[in-house]
């Protein structure tokens, strides 16, 4: 049972951080690192793994930017 529910956390925060690094990705990182307007794709879908792993900082970056 309490392998069940550190599963369903672990499982809810990757898809939680899948969609907010996608929407990170995409509007928020021009927005944070100035080095990142105008990057391309290649770029972006390097530090997507990371924006997945680490969400909650990339939102409070992202926050603080705007």
């Amino acid at each position: 049972m309490v392998v069940d529910i550190i599963y369903a956390a672990l499982l809810g925060y990757f898809v939680l951080g899948l969609c907010v690094a996608l929407v990170f990705v995409i509007w928020g990182a021009p927005r944070v690192a100035t080095g990142a307007q105008g990057s391309r794709w290649p770029f972006r879908l390097m530090i997507y793994p990371g924006a997945v792993l680490l969400w909650p900082l990339a939102l409070r970056a992202w926050r603080r930017a705007l």
